[in-house]
C-alpha cells in the first residue's frame, strides 16, 4: 500500500496495470484479521517532503501517459511546450530521456531534435499536447539519468561551475548538518565565537540561496565573496520592504 501511493504516479498506465493486481492483493492480505498489526503499519508511516509543503501540479492525464509511454520505448514524441511566463505553446520533437520527481513537480529529462547535445529538463504540467511519433529516440551516447543530475541539479542552476563554499552558522543552525551533511566535501570546525565554519564543494543554484537565506541572521556567507555580496544586497532589498 504504502509503495502503490508513490509508483502510482510515475508510472506509465499500462505498466501500473501490470502491477495493479499485486496491490490488490496486498491490500486483501492487510484486510486479513491475522494481518491487523501490519495493516496497522500504513497509518504509521509517512513520507514528507522539506521545507513548505506544496500541491502537486496539475498534469494533464493523456500527456502524461503519452510521454512515459514513449520514455518506456525509447521512442520521440511531438510535443506544445509552454515556457514559464509564455502566453503561447511552442512545439517540439524531443527524446524523453528519464523522469524526476520533485517536491511537487515531475519533471522530463529529454534531448530536443534541433538541438540533439543539449538535455533539459521540463517541467510536465507545462505540456499542452504530446504525441507519440513511434521513431526511436535519440539518446546521447553513454547517457546515465544519475550523472547528469550530479552536474544538472534541478535546483535552477546559475553556473556550470561548482562554487566552494564556506558559511558560518550558529551551533543550533549548523546541528543538522552534523547528521545530515551537504555532501561528501563537507567539513566542520568551531570558530572562536562559538559558531560552526562549514565548507563544501556545491552546485550554483538558486535553491542554494533559498536555502541559506532560510536561515536568516543565523548564517552568514564568507566565501565566495560574490555569493556574499549578492546575498547582502538581498538582505538590503528584504530590509526596504519590511521597514517601508
Amino acid at each position: 500500500a504504502l509503495a502503490e501511493q508513490h509508483l502510482k504516479s510515475l508510472l506509465p498506465n499500462n505498466s501500473y496495470r501490470k502491477i495493479e493486481t499485486y496491490f490488490k492483493q496486498a491490500r486483501q492480505t492487510l484486510s486479513a484479521k491475522d494481518k491487523s498489526k501490519l495493516r496497522r503499519w500504513t497509518q504509521k508511516v509517512r513520507v514528507f517532503p522539506r521545507g513548505q509543503p506544496l500541491q502537486m501540479a496539475t498534469i494533464r492525464k493523456d500527456i502524461e501517459q503519452v510521454i512515459y509511454e514513449a520514455l518506456l520505448s525509447d521512442t520521440k514524441v511531438r510535443v506544445l511546450y509552454r515556457k514559464r511566463y509564455a502566453t503561447v505553446s511552442s512545439e517540439y520533437i524531443i527524446s524523453p530521456l528519464g523522469l524526476v520527481s520533485r517536491n511537487a513537480v515531475h519533471y522530463l529529462v529529454c534531448a530536443v531534435d534541433h538541438d540533439p547535445g543539449s538535455i533539459r529538463y521540463l517541467p510536465l504540467h507545462r505540456f499542452t499536447k504530446a504525441v507519440d511519433l513511434y521513431e526511436p529516440a535519440e539518446i546521447p551516447e553513454e547517457f546515465s539519468l544519475d550523472s547528469y543530475l550530479e552536474t544538472n541539479p534541478l535546483g535552477f542552476l546559475r553556473s556550470v561551475d561548482p562554487v566552494n563554499l564556506e558559511v558560518i552558522f550558529s551551533a543550533e543552525a549548523a546541528y543538522h548538518l552534523s547528521e545530515t551533511p551537504l555532501n561528501k566535501t563537507q567539513s566542520i570546525t568551531q570558530t572562536r565565537d562559538g559558531r560552526v565554519r562549514i565548507k563544501a564543494t556545491v552546485a550554483d543554484t538558486s535553491e542554494l540561496r533559498f536555502w541559506i537565506l532560510g536561515f536568516g541572521s543565523s548564517a552568514e556567507v564568507v566565501r565566495p565573496a560574490s555569493l556574499r555580496k549578492e546575498l547582502s544586497e538581498t538582505s538590503k532589498e528584504m530590509n526596504k520592504v519590511y521597514t517601508s
